[in-house]
């Protein structure tokens, strides 16, 4: 290389290192890095099947995207108030670095669509629409209709980060779950105090550019109290997850964090000045830090624990031994929870025959696959042997996750019907004890569980009648069993509903053609007709024999005498 040409390339790189420290703040990188953290938080959080690392990282990547379109707009929007303000007059647009216009604009609208095209290629239409509004909720809500108007403007702004946490759990599952949703109310709580820490350090920047933040035109014991309420109310919040199955990592971290965090805003509040608002606003940096490695290493440890099945992988021919060998076993009164969190007794479903499914509410797999198989079959079961002759028992066997609510949640996902079927969850020494008497067996694995897909018809007494195996049994393996506990293998009193019941049973078929069952009547007039011709065979047999053994007698029986007269 060249003198010059190592001059030259001496002087490539501050332009390198100024592009690049121009597009960290055109984009508001920081504080995108901790927005897109928080969406991979969420995704730790959130019960389901574990998504690939690739993934969360695209997820990430796509709230960035969107997080540095809207803080760029941001910086666009506000560039003739940044000018007054110390902390801001350098930005590119208001130091005229760059200079305003519509093809900025259009960039900026640009990087937001790409951001939202990868969120709903990796995440689903749900997660990418929780990153629309984070960014519609930062670019428009706040920097446009509130920040200049109202000192409640950050209050509403939290909701940006908050949608970042709801994006990345539903990349997991579409369906709000309890623990990502607290921890969005968590960071709703957090972004307040962390705003206002820093605007009472900066309150004279604030000042001079007009916007009203709370700690500018608000007395110092009104905006200190509301530090430390926002502050003491997150932190017991962030420990609530504790009780939805968050563990001891978890709970160190958000303790932690919390504790410091309200022990500065304490301090803000008994000494406000700008070093303690300083102190103040690292302790929030601090806070949302341990929190968020929290949730990432106490979902990796849970993960890690769950993919390492203790006995190894299941034994087909085990699985299907003690499968078998609960068949006659009569249920115990068990009680279970619907999703309202009522009990539900297995006894009161005694008197007529249960068919019973076993899942885990955030199998994304085999377990949607045989409810709606099961759907099917239940439907055609009903229109063959009648709406109300059993009923079906869809049961959550994960006791830690399955909660009423995310029962309730996987009905509603998969178009389970409200008459007829029930769904439940339970504690857990209910489901192992129910589980063993069903014969079921399941075991933790990567992102969930593994587990025979089984479907147990119980008959009216309460005893098993007969397992089904399979997410795709054939239609006649799961209607000839339920019909035998509808209907009764054998009649056991001469009652007319009990042979009506007889005729139903020996009348219901399946038609392969039509792939379908359906009530035959040929078969009863079949029936019929050869007890016709056999009565009307064993009439004319017995009038034979009697006629036959009428005139064997006659030849049997001796002449008459006669009687010859003597002459006299």
């Amino acid at each position: 290389m060249s003198q010059f040409e190592t001059r030259a390339h001496g002087r490539d790189r501050p332009k390198a290192r100024a592009v690049l420290a121009t597009a960290v703040s055109l984009l508001k990188l920081r504080i995108g890095i901790a927005i897109a953290a928080s969406a991979v938080a969420g995704a730790a959080a959130a019960q389901g099947a574990a998504r690939e690392a690739w993934e969360v990282l695209a997820l990430a990547l796509a709230v960035l995207g969107a997080s540095g379109a809207a803080g760029a707009f941001n910086h666009y929007y506000e560039r003739d108030l940044d000018r007054h303000m110390h902390r801001t007059a350098a930005r590119p647009f208001a130091s005229g670095m760059l200079r305003p216009g519509a093809g900025w604009l259009a960039a900026f609208a640009a990087l937001a669509v790409l951001s939202l095209a990868l969120a709903y290629a990796v995440g689903g239409a749900v997660s990418a629409v929780y990153v629309l509004l984070g960014g519609f909720t930062y670019g428009v809500v706040y920097t446009v209709w509130l920040k200049r108007r109202t000192p409640v403007n950050i209050v509403v702004g939290g909701l940006s980060g908050s949608f970042a946490v709801l994006a990345g759990a539903a990349a997991v599952d579409p369906m709000p779950q309890t623990v990502p949703v607290l921890l969005a109310l968590v960071l709703f709580l957090w972004t307040p105090p962390h705003f206002w820490a820093l605007a009472a350090a900066r309150r004279d920047d604030y000042a001079n550019a007009g916007f009203p933040m709370l700690p500018v035109v608000a007395p110092e014991r009104v905006w200190t109290t509301a530090i430390l309420a926002h502050t003491v109310a997150l932190t017991a919040l962030s420990l609530l997850p504790l009780w939805f199955g968050m563990g001891l990592i978890y709970g160190i971290g958000a303790g932690l964090g919390g504790a410091v965090f309200v022990w500065r805003s304490w301090r803000l509040y008994r000494q406000p000045c700008r070093k303690t608002a300083m102190a103040t606003f690292g302790a929030s940096l601090i806070h949302l830090t341990l929190l968020t490695l929290a949730v990432v290493l106490d979902a990796a440890v849970v993960t890690k624990a769950a993919a390492t099945p203790a006995a190894g992988p299941l034994d087909p021919r085990a699985v299907l031994e003690r499968s078998e060998a609960a068949i006659g076993t009569r249920l115990g009164d068990h009680t279970l929870r619907d999703p309202q969190g009522r009990p539900i007794a297995l006894a009161d479903y005694r008197g007529r025959p249960l068919v019973i499914s076993l899942v885990y509410s955030s199998c994304s797999t085999t377990c949607p696959v045989t409810t709606q198989h099961l759907i099917d079959a239940v439907a055609q079961a009903r229109k063959s042997l009648g709406a109300d002759r059993f009923a079906v028992l869809t049961i959550g066997f994960d006791a830690r996750h399955d909660s009423p609510q995310r029962m309730a949640a996987f009905a509603g996902r998969q178009g389970i019907p409200a008459s007829g079927w029930d769904v439940a969850s339970g504690d857990e020494a209910t489901l192992a004890a129910l589980m063993h008497e069903l014969g079921f067996t399941y075991q933790a694995a990567a992102g969930g569980f593994d587990h025979v897909a089984l479907t147990t018809i119980v008959d009216a007494e309460g005893r098993i009648h007969r397992q089904v195996y399979g997410d795709d049994f054939p239609l006649p393996v799961f209607i000839e069993p339920l019909k035998e506990t509808v209907f009764g293998i054998t009649t056991r009193a001469l009652t007319v509903p009990a042979l009506l019941d007889r005729l139903s049973f020996l009348c219901t078929v399946y038609d392969p053609g039509q792939g379908r069952y359906r009530t035959s009547y040929a078969i009863a007039l079949g029936i019929g007709i050869g007890a016709l011709s056999l009565a009307i065979s064993g009439i004319i047999f017995v009038r034979a024999w009697r006629r036959n053994n009428r005139l064997a007698a006659s030849r049997r029986a001796p002449p008459p005498r006669q009687l010859i007269g003597r002459r006299t």
